[in-house]
């Protein structure tokens, strides 16, 4: 039964560690872009900005960040980060 519990913590630990999600796009002006998500409770918006440098060989424009926080019925609340960037190669 322990065994049971410490799987599902793990489970639910690697659920809220997670990596940073990453969608590209196409600016108005043409550009290829990066939207860059690091939501959860371990993840910050340097995170995002980890995987941008690391996207984007370390030079990026930023041109978007988002930032909200969603509290559920039980009170518990969630924040979700984002940036969209623009690599300077």
């Amino acid at each position: 039964m322990r065994k049971l519990a410490f799987v599902g913590l793990f489970m639910l630990g690697s659920c809220a560690i997670g990596a940073p999600i990453v969608d590209s796009f196409v600016t108005p002006d043409g550009k290829s872009a990066s939207l860059i998500r690091c939501g959860g409770m371990l993840m910050t918006i340097a995170t995002c900005h980890e995987k941008a440098r690391a996207l984007c060989g370390g030079d990026y424009t930023e041109i978007n960040r988002s930032i909200t926080t969603r509290t559920g019925p039980d009170g518990t609340s969630t924040e979700n980060r984002s940036i969209e960037v623009v690599c300077k190669t």
